[in-house]
């Protein structure tokens, strides 16, 4: 079962995982490196600080520019109630855009697979996906003034994280989409198109 935009559940917000414990920030750029610290000096890259570095109750600060992927990034780390892993630019108004127009057109090569419960992804654009934009699969996340477009299939989809999830409770819930964006999206497969949706403030 996936739900395009179109469908939204409500739901609420908290974070993730791992090595980093000490600093509440980290620092990410484009060029970042995965044996980096996380500071500004020394960026880290962004699928290290999702899938391996974040804790819950940290905010990610991506600096500006394009963060240039061929493959799908899977976030699978948790965060906490209260305590979300936000996800945004480092300034407000700098321009981070994921862009994976290296991606084969493929139902498996979506742009960023959110499987983790309780993130917070604020400011950021998401294009050229071999299939969905952003995919979520976990529950009590925000996706907050994001803009998806050029993907091929749904810019954001909501659904389950494996089609083996049978259980309902099992599948996405309380995840709340809002003043998000989406257009341009076009699945060349089934000749479906997403139409623009106008942003709403909820």
């Amino acid at each position: 079962l996936a739900l395009p935009v179109a469908a939204l559940s409500l739901f609420s917000i908290t974070a993730l995982a791992d090595d980093s414990t000490a600093a509440t920030t980290i620092y990410v750029s484009s060029t970042g490196s995965s044996e980096n610290a996380g500071t500004v000096e020394s960026p880290l890259d962004f699928a290290s600080a999702v899938q391996r570095v974040a804790n819950p109750g940290q905010t990610i600060l991506l600096a500006a520019g394009t963060y240039e992927y061929d493959s799908r990034i899977i976030i699978s780390k948790n965060g906490e109630n209260g305590k979300l892993i936000t996800v945004k630019p480092q300034n407000e108004g700098d321009k981070v855009v994921f862009d994976f127009s290296q991606q084969a057109f493929d139902s498996n090569n979506r742009g960023i697979q959110l499987n983790g419960d309780y993130w917070h992804f604020y400011g950021v654009e998401i294009t050229g996906a071999g299939d969905n934009g952003m995919y979520v699969g976990g529950s009590y996340n925000i996706i907050e003034n994001c803009q998806f477009y050029k993907n091929s299939d749904t810019g954001l989809q909501l659904g389950r994280a494996s089609g083996s999830f049978t259980n309902i409770a099992d599948w996405p819930s309380y995840n709340l989409i809002k003043n998000c964006t989406s257009f341009y999206n076009y699945d060349e497969e089934t000749l479906e198109k997403l139409k623009y949706v106008k942003p709403t403030s909820w």
